[in-house]
């Protein structure tokens, strides 16, 4: 309890002093020096409201003399201390360095922050630095200050090849955010790591500022790559893969170099892998849909899948951009017309609409899906019927649902005489 109560007037001492502005005197700067030792001690207390309180106060004291203090900690400590000095100094930088103007980078660093982060970078660059070291330096460089990783590409290219998990995986995210400012050796190393069938999946370090300060430890687990296929369910043994192909994409991979690889992961077990390979496809082209067609189609015919939750999802661009993605198939439509139709028949208000607006971007290529159009137009009519029994919101969405309908007939019905190519062979 004694030990307790001395570092909380600690804590309240440092507050005090937070916004001090003026240089200080010798012996200031030493009380500052004992301030951030006895601050480091209390982010690795055993209480959480202490480890809080630490947090804080190393975030948001601009005059504290924290970041080489957290800096030298992240490069010599245990991992559980040198994770939370991590996410202390990724705080403490993003908290007084964020840049008020939306169109710039999102923080901007002084001079003495990117001096003081060269130990950081240092550590990048060697190949003998704990894997686990390693990966926190790149997350503290990819959280503030990505577009300096392009002076690591060599290292992160080294990285790609050793096949090592958590080296690879930071390797790989870092020359995704690059794209093609990493170069064509990064892209032959990104194709290399494809072919590697006996490379293990991904494993990462779990970041996040209040798992690594509330919880007394730091937990080790699989990493995905939710952000890209932004759905939860992707299975990290596939996340790996679509993360390579997508950076490979990024820095102009071809189909040619790309197909085999997706072509796999277009015909996955999990759905929301399928459908990002088939997003990744239609990226390249004409060749690619033909590819993503049939898988998307499989997609569609399950209404439990990732793709049809999006169709019918209440938010608009989650919707917009199902229906962009299955449009984007454009000329190579043919797998997904028909169970497209047999989606007008859905319970689903929303899902019939998307299933009609897509239809219509597709124009004549759906031509074949007229009869079922024509039959959701008269059902949306009787719904639409000022003399029905529903609510004047519910009536306006229906309004909305038959204009939607009416108005993909005419595009599909307009482009009737329209030559479609032949569906490629499968």
């Amino acid at each position: 309890m004694t030990r307790h109560l001395t570092i909380a007037l600690l804590l309240a001492g440092c507050a005090v002093s937070a916004h001090a502005q003026e240089p200080l005197p010798a012996d200031e700067a030493a009380k500052q020096e004992r301030r951030v030792t006895l601050l480091l001690e209390a982010l690795h207390n055993d209480d959480e409201s202490i480890r809080g309180e630490a947090f804080r106060l190393l975030q948001q004291n601009d005059s504290l003399p924290a970041t080489p203090r957290l800096v030298e900690t992240l490069r010599t400590a245990d991992l559980p201390t040198a994770s939370r000095a991590a996410s202390a100094v990724v705080a403490r930088l993003d908290f007084l360095r964020r840049n008020p103007d939306p169109q710039g980078p999102r923080l901007v660093l002084t001079d003495e922050d990117q001096t003081q982060l060269q130990p950081v970078h240092e550590m990048i660059d060697r190949n003998d630095v704990e894997r686990w070291r390693w990966y926190l330096a790149m997350w503290v460089v990819e959280q503030v200050d990505a577009a300096s990783f392009a002076r690591h590409v060599p290292a992160l290219i080294d990285a790609v090849y050793t096949a090592e998990p958590m080296r690879q995986y930071a390797a790989v995210r870092a020359l995704h955010m690059l794209g093609e400012e990493a170069g064509g050796e990064a892209k032959t190393a990104l194709l290399a790591a494809i072919l590697q069938s006996s490379r293990p999946p991904f494993v990462g370090v779990y970041m996040r500022y209040n798992r690594t300060i509330e919880r007394n430890d730091v937990a080790f687990t699989a990493d995905i790559w939710a952000p890209i296929a932004n759905s939860p369910e992707l299975k990290y043994f596939a996340a790996d893969e679509l993360l390579i192909t997508d950076a490979a994409l990024r820095m102009g991979a071809s189909f040619a170099e790309l197909r085999r690889p997706l072509t796999v992961l277009a015909n996955h077990e999990n759905d929301s892998v399928r459908l990002q390979a088939d997003t990744q496809l239609l990226r390249l082209g004409t060749a690619g849909a033909r590819i993503a067609d049939p898988s998307l189609a499989a997609l569609l015919r399950y209404r439990r899948s990732s793709l049809v939750r999006r169709l019918a999802d209440e938010n608009g661009p989650t919707r917009e951009s199902a229906i962009d993605l299955l449009a984007g198939l454009d000329g190579a439509a043919h797998y997904v017309i028909m169970p497209l139709a047999a989606l007008l028949d859905s319970s689903e208000d929303r899902l019939r609409q998307s299933a009609a607006i897509t239809l219509g971007r597709l124009g004549g290529a759906a031509r074949d899906a007229l009869p079922a159009l024509r039959r959701a137009i008269e059902m949306e009519s009787l719904i639409a019927d000022n003399n029905a029994v529903v609510s004047p919101e519910s009536l306006d969405r229906a309004k909305e649902r038959l204009a939607d309908m009416q108005a993909a007939l005419q595009a599909i019905e307009s482009g009737e005489s329209t030559d479609e190519p032949a569906p490629a062979e499968q």
